[in-house]
């Protein structure tokens, strides 16, 4: 089964790429090659999906991850599927800031804002603290995109045409009994991971320090510092 059989593929094209422990993760598509002398379609297919051309080839980059994780597959490829087959992106807010650096970093937005505001660092009357407050509670959290990767869902009977198709190529499952599966151990891999990759918005009004910390367009953050979206 090709996920993406018909679907042309574009430089920086967002879509899902299956690693080789059965975890689906977002990418994108950095180069594109084709064979020589060749027509430069690479969505060639048969009546069921699979490759007829084999002249393409696509590299894949993972999202959050440095070159060294990059993958070249031919295209279309039983790995790769649309964005959001499987992987989730969802808004949240992410304790960035420090509380001590989130406390100076609001005084000093404050004074900048209004400079009456505050003599030597003191509030000078009731609507000066409900202002400082206001952005205090502001600069501690921050709005962010939240990817999260996800375990391939192998079929439970073996016999399936899905499983023949996709999950035998790659990671067959094992009989009851004879070991974890390969979905159980991706989900067993996902539970011991503790960062998830997080992408903020407007990077460019964050602090210098949290900006140049940032890696392929976001960090890796414990989950703990996820709060809801409200």
């Amino acid at each position: 089964m090709m996920y993406l059989a018909g679907v042309e593929p574009k430089l920086n094209m967002p879509l899902e790429i299956r690693d080789p422990d059965s975890i689906w993760s977002a990418a994108k598509i950095i180069k594109i090659s084709y064979g020589e002398g060749k027509s430069k379609e690479c969505n060639d297919a048969d009546k069921d999906g699979n490759a007829t051309r084999a002249n393409c080839t696509v590299t894949i980059r993972y999202e959050g991850w440095g070159t060294e994780w990059d993958e070249t597959l031919p295209y279309p490829h039983p790995r790769l599927a649309r964005i959001f087959t499987y992987t989730k992106k969802v808004k949240c807010f992410v304790d960035l800031l420090p509380k001590r650096k989130a406390i100076a970093s609001g005084k000093k937005l404050a004074r900048k804002q209004d400079p009456t505001l505050l003599s030597r660092g003191e509030a000078t009357n009731h609507s000066t603290n409900s202002h400082i407050t206001d952005v205090k509670n502001w600069t501690d959290i921050w709005p962010c995109k939240v990817s999260f990767r996800m375990p391939h869902p192998y079929c439970e009977d073996c016999s399936c045409s899905q499983q023949t198709d996709i999950n035998a190529l790659f990671n067959p499952p094992r009989e009851k009994g004879d070991g974890e599966t390969a979905q159980q151990r991706a989900e067993l891999l996902l539970r011991l991971e503790n960062n998830i990759f997080i992408e903020p918005y407007l990077p460019e009004h964050l602090p210098a320090y949290l900006r140049n910390r940032m890696t392929h367009g976001g960090w890796w953050l414990n989950g703990s510092k996820l709060r809801l979206w409200r």
